[in-house]
């Protein structure tokens, strides 16, 4: 018997502005991948688009939800660890 264990370890965080939303196809402000490390570490890459401090803040919030616990995110060549 072959076992199969599938790992979801990349996710898609959208940005919409007030009233838009991903259920009505409405156009996203910003795109960043999520790289999950591991269980509660998250890494966070390839961001585009309108980011202010307010949405990293949202974003994180929502990851605490989902049971993150660590975000790690680079910019201009520095890296920051945030827990959560």
């Amino acid at each position: 018997m072959t076992n199969i264990h599938i790992h979801i370890d990349e996710i898609s965080i959208r940005v919409y502005p007030e009233g838009k939303n991903y259920d009505s196809r409405d156009h996203y402000e910003a795109i960043i991948t999520g790289v999950v490390l591991n269980d509660g570490e998250i890494f966070l890459c390839k961001a585009h688009g309108k980011i202010g401090l307010k949405t990293i803040i949202k974003i994180k919030d929502k990851l605490k939800e989902l049971g993150y616990h660590t975000v790690i995110m680079e910019r201009n060549g520095k890296r920051k660890v945030h827990q959560i």
